[in-house]
Order: structure tokens, then C-alpha cells, then sequence
């Protein structure tokens, strides 16, 4: 059944990129996959067919990055990302990724996602010191990065020094790829393996979220 068509607002469709004969299109908040006439490289704000409503929102691009693997960096800094990581953001369209340092590990987004905080962060008018030292560090080292025909990203030395990644000269710095979905996080290994995972099931019943491990 083709589904109602619906208007975008001039102005709500921040982003879009083609797939697979529809577009994914950035609303701010979250990626919807429609049909949408683009014309030069810019929306023709008008009338697109959406996904029924149980599927909209609910695609691969919103789940990247699935599983995890340990890595080795040179001494250079050189990552080979995970494959499977390289194959889902080029069938996306997606050619980078910005990367940035945030407690003590390393996390990485998608070009839409780090576009959207830029502009909440920017927002505020009267940030405060704390606030202000954040953006310093996430903001001020953080690197958009692209990898080679090989796979291969280099992560600039600021940022693994940032998360304590530590390189020598003609040695091997073993890390641990994470994926989370919609970015994934890059842990010095011996950081990784003595994180303590204490219980927060309290937490997420409050915030709604059931535990059904």
C-alpha cells in the first residue's frame, strides 16, 4: 500500500544523502528514510512518501556499529577500523567521521550527529567555567577523519594522548573498538578491561528502560 505523503517544513530537514533509491533525511533529531525530490544539491521542500509509521527511524543507520573487536594502532597512530564498520557508513553514503576524547576514551559520530550538538552547544549563550573547559577539550580536539582505500584512519597524537593511549617508536599500542550503535568508542585495552560495570538497573527502570538480560 503506498503510504500518505506528507510535507517537510522549510528549515526542519537539515541533511540528507541518497540510499538505495530513497534519502536519509536529518530532522534535527533523528534520520527518516523518504522519498524527496533534490534538486542542485539542495531540498525541494514539498510532498515525500514516507515509511509507515512502525519503521520510520528504524534502519541501519541508526545501528552502525555492532560489535566490538581489539585492535592494534603503529606507532604512527593508525587504525584499521573494523570492516564491518567501513561497509555500513559507505552504504550510508558516509565518507568520515568526527572523533573526539570524552572521558577518558575516545567516541566517534556521524557527521549528522556531531552537526547536531555543534548547534545545541553553540546555543548557549552563557556557558559556564565547567562547561566552558568541556568544550575546550571535546570540542577543541576533536578531528573529522576519513579513512584510506586500505581502511585505515591516523588519530592525531592530542586525542590518544587525550585517552591514554600511549605509542612507542616501532611498537604496537593495543586498543578496544566499541560499537554503540550510532558512533563507536576507541579504549586504550588494559583502560578497557579494568572498567568495573557496577549496577545501574535502579537507574534505567527510572528512566523507563526494563532489564531483560
Amino acid at each position: 500500500m503506498r503510504p500518505e505523503p506528507f510535507t517537510i517544513a522549510p528549515g526542519r530537514a537539515r541533511k540528507a544523502r541518497p540510499t538505495g533509491g530513497f534519502f536519509l533525511v536529518f530532522f534535527g533529531h533523528l534520520w527518516e528514510k523518504v522519498a524527496i525530490r533534490v534538486k542542485a544539491g539542495h531540498f525541494v521542500a514539498g510532498k515525500a512518501h514516507a515509511l509507515p509509521e512502525s519503521s520510520r527511524g528504524n534502519f541501519s543507520v541508526q545501528r552502525l556499529f555492532c560489535k566490538s573487536s581489539q585492535r592494534s594502532l603503529d606507532d604512527k597512530g593508525r587504525l584499521m577500523l573494523p570492516c564491518a564498520y567501513r561497509q555500513a557508513l559507505e552504504e550510508q553514503g558516509i565518507a568520515s567521521f568526527w572523533l573526539t576524547c570524552l572521558y577518558g576514551r575516545l567516541v566517534a559520530c556521524l557527521p549528522a550527529d556531531w552537526e547536531a550538538f555543534m548547534e545545541r552547544l553553540n546555543g548557549i549563550s552563557t556557558p559556564s567555567p565547567a562547561l566552558v573547559r568541556f568544550m575546550a577539550k571535546t570540542v577543541g580536539l576533536a578531528e573529522e577523519l576519513t579513512w584510506t582505500a586500505q581502511g585505515r584512519v591516523r588519530i592525531p597524537q592530542t586525542l590518544l594522548k587525550e585517552a591514554g593511549i600511549v605509542l612507542h617508536s616501532g611498537q604496537r599500542a593495543e586498543v578496544m573498538v566499541v560499537g554503540m550503535f550510532s558512533r563507536f568508542e576507541i579504549w586504550d585495552l588494559e583502560r578497557f578491561n579494568a572498567i568495573d560495570v557496577e549496577d545501574v538497573s535502579q537507574e534505567l527502570t527510572a528512566r523507563g528502560i526494563d532489564l531483560v538480560l
